[in-house]
């Protein structure tokens, strides 16, 4: 979990979340922004005084322009413009990979080098986001993708493209996107009101979704009638539009700035952080084990499809994830949950569990898809659980450090899934579910026998090693009673030079 949204269209369980942690992080910049529109520059400099401990950087001047909806919905739609374009070509170069090498192992690499560099960069792209123009990490992060698209449609026309090429271009797409997510996501409160926040985050969290069912969708049908080619400069002209658009809006200026701490200081500060807290040690562990489980699953549902289908149902299956993420999302904006929020994180990953078994247990679309959906109804359940929980235990100031540390040590145990998928579906189970094998004589007339079916089996088995996951999770008392072992957060934001006086607070009270 921890991170998958963004990847699902597929990308984990709290990895729109990830995303949001970053979010946190700026929360308090985006509350001492929308307070001090109304303040005058001596009530500016008195709060500062009787709030700061050291040095603190003088007040900047008046904002060119205030926040506004208008603003974010326009920066949204260019993301989401780029995000449909990155996921089409995502899909497109899988199933490039897949039709022309035949190796579950080759298209697996995909996976691994698109979601390495997020979790060895996340941290640092968290903190730079708080340091640096989030406007041009987000322009810079789009341009980079149009000149490598350009390399690689020139390779295309030579005929030249080779595996490690592809490869290459994908280490940087996901290097682009460890940077410019973290800078969206905190560049929320700086452009939209404080007053629509929450309406902001979830237009935000629904633009995801939107992204997974589109292209997917899409992805299929333009593979087939327009090659890779096609697809990518399609990429590279949703690219353009995004830069253009953000290049044309202004950001407000930020009221002002305080001293900012070392970034290793941030990340070893993080890390304490949660280590201090068993419950989050805890919760930690499960979403390693639980994302390990996901990632793999998620790796083969290509080769599971296209043992029996095509390219163009593919994407059609594939796109109900997006779907299941977008109706969870309204579901959850409406209901606001469950009120103990540990049985949403932790209990409702059994619903993803079930969704991963059924999806191995028959080659048909209809199955498959409907598994899909209920897959992505779970991530929109488990990350909305999972965020609301860690901003009520952690405060505003200490939120980025804790999420960026907690999404990196959950997504650790990701790339080993991706490396292990390709040699355990290639050496063990496809073959294991041959014709005339044992295996496949006492399973066959279940899950059936042949091409894919090994690849089957294998996802049942994940499915089942989720559901037996949760069942530890919700009799671990350190983690199902997390809401009620760990203290809520002081609810206001607090002005200091060094965030570890307040993570010292913070510890205080655990410990009290």
């Amino acid at each position: 979990q921890n991170g998958q949204n963004g990847q699902n269209g597929q990308n984990g369980q709290n990895g729109q979340n990830g995303q949001n942690g970053q979010n946190g992080q700026n929360g308090q910049n985006g509350q001492h922004t929308q307070s001090g529109q109304s303040a005058s520059g001596q009530a500016i400099r008195q709060a500062v005084r009787e709030t700061a401990v050291g040095k603190v950087a003088a007040p900047q001047r008046e904002q060119r322009m205030k926040p506004s909806m208008r603003t974010f919905l326009a920066i949204t739609a260019g993301q989401i413009i780029s995000v449909v374009g990155s996921t089409l070509s995502a899909f497109a170069l899988g199933v490039w990979v897949y039709e022309n090498t035949g190796s579950v192992s080759a298209f697996a690499l995909i996976s691994l080098f698109a979601m390495l560099p997020s979790i060895v960069l996340l941290p640092l792209a968290g903190a730079l986001a708080d340091r640096i123009s989030r406007r041009a990490i987000m322009a810079v992060t789009d341009i980079v993708p149009i000149v490598a698209n350009l390399i690689v449609l020139a390779l295309l026309a030579r005929g030249d493209l080779l595996l490690w090429q592809i490869y290459a271009f994908v280490t940087i797409g996901s290097v682009c996107n460890a940077f410019r997510r973290p800078a969206y996501m905190a560049a929320i409160t700086q452009i939209a009101p404080k007053k629509y926040l929450m309406q902001a985050n979830s237009i935000s969290q629904l633009s995801n979704g939107f992204g997974g069912v589109i292209a997917p969708l899409l992805g299929g049908v333009f593979y087939v009638a327009l090659g890779l080619t096609g697809v990518l400069i399609i990429d590279t002209i949703t690219f353009a539009a995004a830069t253009l658009i953000l290049l044309t809006i202004p950001f407000p200026r930020a009221l002002y700035r305080r001293l900012e701490e070392p970034i290793l200081k941030e990340i070893v500060g993080g890390w304490k952080y949660i280590m201090k807290r068993k419950s989050l040690v805890a919760m930690v562990v499960f979403f390693i084990v639980v994302n390990y489980l996901e990632s793999t699953f998620e790796v083969l549902q290509t080769p599971l499809l296209l043992a029996f289908t095509t390219p163009e149902v593919l994407g059609v299956a594939t796109s109900f994830t997006g779907f299941g993420i977008l109706v969870g999302s309204l579901m959850m904006s409406v209901t606001g949950g469950l009120r103990r929020r540990t049985d949403g994180m932790v209990g409702l990953v059994f619903l993803s569990g079930l969704a991963i078994t059924l999806c191995g247990l028959q080659p048909s679309v209809a199955l498959i898809a409907g598994s899909l959906f209920l897959f992505g109804l779970s991530l929109a359940f488990v990350d909305t659980h999972w965020q609301a929980l860690i901003q009520t235990k952690v405060g505003l100031e200490l939120q980025g450090r804790v999420f960026a540390t907690n999404q990196m040590m959950a997504w650790s145990m990701r790339p080993l899934s991706f490396l292990l998928a390709g040699p355990l579906v290639e050496r063990v189970f496809e073959p294991m579910m041959a014709e005339g094998q044992g295996v496949s004589a006492m399973l066959g007339r279940a899950i059936g026998v042949g091409e894919g079916r090994g690849t089957g089996l294998l996802i049942m088995l994940l499915g089942l090693a989720l559901m037996l996951v949760t069942v530890w999770g919700m009799k671990y008392k350190p983690l199902r009673d997390m809401d009620v072992l760990l203290p809520d957060a002081v609810p206001d934001p607090t002005l200091l030079k060094d965030k570890d006086k307040l993570q010292e607070l913070a510890d205080r009270r655990i410990t009290a």
